[in-house]
């Protein structure tokens, strides 16, 4: 009976310390489970124990979601009252959204009108697009996908497209990490495993995926580039892909000038054979399939009509006679 009771008694004093809460603050951001809120209340250091979080919310939250905001702690409350924040909806909610190929320089056009930062922020943290060298944060402790590429060139190409909500007070650099971490998740080992079997690094699977969400639209059309643009590289074809030149113009209009084309920049695939330094835009998984499961075909060249319809040929002939679906 004695040992009953003293063992009744040191789970009572662990209770009492385990559920101790302390003051401060965390950012909940979109995605965020009751698990991953769990481990941001411990880091912060405002409760001691995750397990202890997620057995109170299946009491006093079950069937309650985690919204994104800032969830400030203050000195009273205990661990129901925890619960009972993360559980409250957050009345500023920012909704920010990358689509596939969009670049840098739309985020940050995104970012302002959001209010989050302003595009210099940005800049700061992911690079400057089409500059080497340029700095931007190091990321490459928490991303091992970042490996592959060259560390003096922008993030571009891993800021992974999709919806995002953050709290209204959310920085910069928070939607960074966030996007990354999205890239992380959705470009998945057995990806990654596959594009070192074929002889490539992930930077450029991503870069070659980065032209063909520009180039074409439809992931069978993206399989069917992927393959010519491989080949021509494998052949040290140049790849003279408009898309390049334009992520370095962003003129307006369908096509590039002979002056734009002359660009010297080794984003220019018209200057410069073989894939750019980095990738034109951020891929979305479609062109990051296509990349790496290109589907063979015996084709050279092709050219997209502006009603989106992709002309394929075999002979440099053929594809000059394509060209009045230019028009």
């Amino acid at each position: 009976m004695k040992k009953i009771f003293s063992g009744l008694a040191v789970v009572g004093i662990f209770l009492w310390w385990a559920s101790s809460v302390s003051p401060g603050s965390i950012v909940i951001e979109g995605g965020d489970s009751v698990q991953s809120v769990a481990v941001k209340l411990r880091s912060e250091k405002i409760v001691r124990s995750e397990t202890l979080v997620k057995i109170a919310y299946r009491l006093f939250g079950s069937g309650e979601h985690v919204y994104p905001g800032t969830v400030v702690i203050g000195p009273s409350c205990s661990i129901r009252c925890v619960i009972r924040e993360i559980t409250s909806a957050q009345p500023s909610i920012v909704r920010i959204r990358l689509t596939e190929g969009q670049d840098i320089r739309d985020l940050a056009t995104v970012l302002e009108s959001k209010k989050i930062g302003t595009a210099a922020d940005l800049l700061a943290i992911v690079g400057t697009p089409a500059v080497v060298p340029t700095k931007h944060a190091d990321f490459s402790g928490e991303f091992s996908f970042l490996a592959s590429a060259p560390k003096n060139i922008s993030l571009e190409g891993y800021l992974f497209p999709d919806t995002y909500d953050f709290s209204g007070s959310a920085t910069p650099e928070q939607v960074v990490r966030t996007m990354l971490k999205n890239f992380d998740r959705r470009v998945t080992p057995e990806m990654r495993e596959r594009a070192a079997k074929q002889g490539r690094t992930l930077h450029e699977v991503v870069t070659m995926a980065s032209i063909l969400d520009l180039e074409v639209r439809g992931a069978e059309d993206q399989r069917m580039v992927a393959d010519i643009l491989w080949r021509r590289i494998s052949r040290g074809m140049g790849l003279q892909v408009d898309s390049s030149v334009k992520y370095l113009t962003k003129s307006a209009g369908v096509f590039t000038t002979k002056q734009e084309r002359a660009t010297v920049s080794l984003w220019n695939t018209y200057k410069f054979r073989g894939l750019p330094l980095g990738p034109i835009g951020n891929p979305g998984i479609s062109a990051i399939e296509a990349a790496l499961s290109p589907k063979p075909n015996e084709y050279w060249f092709y050219l997209t009509s502006p009603d989106g319809t992709v002309h394929y040929a075999r002979t440099l002939d053929e594809h000059v006679s394509n060209k009045r679906f230019l028009k």
